[in-house]
């Protein structure tokens, strides 16, 4: 990612974006899944917000929540993100063939279904 352009990419900053909707999430339900601190997600969010990444916003539905959105500039990183993602995705597929590959796959959507059961 800092290769494409985004040098304010973190890995704590990635995980924050993980949790948001591309049409944006309540803080709350933000805070609710990162499982730290109500202030550190925060100041992550702060953070990009300052970058321009992200922006809240009056939730519709609730006038004292506010949700967190990508900005233009966010969803640019995101596509690009999806893009370096594919990219990856492709150079295992070519060293593992397409039978490791997809029992790969298979694993890690398996590990994912799994940790989101135990929350």
């Amino acid at each position: 990612m800092r290769r494409a352009g985004h040098d304010w990419f973190t890995d704590a900053r990635a995980n924050l974006l993980g949790h948001i909707a591309r049409g944006g999430t309540p803080q709350a339900v933000v805070i609710a899944r990162m499982g730290i601190s109500k202030q550190a997600v925060q100041q992550l969010i702060d953070g990009l917000q300052g970058e321009g990444i992200l922006e809240r916003v009056p939730d519709p539905k609730d006038s004292r929540s506010r949700i967190v959105r990508h900005t233009a500039a966010g969803l640019r990183a995101m596509r690009d993100a999806d893009r370096i993602k594919r990219e990856i995705e492709a150079g295992y597929h070519s060293l593992l063939g397409a039978e490791a590959f997809e029992a790969l796959m298979r694993a890690l959507r398996s590990m994912t279904d799994k940790a989101e059961d135990v929350e």
